[in-house]
């Protein structure tokens, strides 16, 4: 029997490709990592503003840090890592949510 054939990998064999949660997260996590590394005097300032200090969160009430620091990355191999988890693990993790 044909790989192709079973019920359990048909879905990931008929070419659909990245639900549209995990393919925007990439996207968005590429649009500012690109826009970090491009412009670089500017990502001190992404840093200072957008990246989680739990206690700015605390005592500031700076709120957004919690969803923005999502998107701030250390390096190439750091979103390239997280690419290739959001590959692996997005779909399945979307389906069950």
């Amino acid at each position: 029997m044909a790989i192709g054939t079973r019920n359990y990998a048909r879905e990931y064999l008929g070419g659909g490709g990245l639900p549209q949660g995990v393919k925007g997260l990439i996207i968005a996590n590429s649009v500012v990592f690109l826009l970090m590394w491009l412009v670089g005097p500017i990502e001190r300032v992404f840093m200072q503003w957008f990246a989680l200090v739990p206690s700015d969160v605390v005592t500031r009430f700076y709120v957004w840090e919690l969803v923005t620091y999502l998107f701030l990355h250390g390096g190439f191999m750091h979103i390239l890592m997280n690419w290739l988890y959001l590959w692996f693990f997005g779909k399945d993790l979307e389906d069950i949510w």
